[in-house]
């Protein structure tokens, strides 16, 4: 060490270990931000799945009867 408190030992292999390791934790990081943004998009998904299926019908006329008459059909 100099008078400065700095470190003259940083070879350049220690250089290439230190961005490499830098790289690593950043690709981490990301790799994590996307499994959290994959995991909350899937419970999204799995709770519309969830949500009922509504089918709704309508019609004037009773062809059985003949005649006319209002008829709506909720179904789930």
């Amino acid at each position: 060490m100099d008078s400065h408190g700095t470190d003259h030992n940083f070879t350049p292999s220690r250089r290439l270990n230190f961005i490499i390791a830098v790289c690593a934790i950043g690709i981490s990081l990301a790799s994590f931000i996307a499994t959290y943004f994959q995991a909350q998009s899937e419970a999204a998904q799995a709770k519309a799945m969830i949500y009922p299926l509504i089918q709704f019908t309508s019609s004037n006329y009773d062809s059985e009867r003949n005649q006319q008459q209002l008829k709506l059909v909720v179904k789930n």
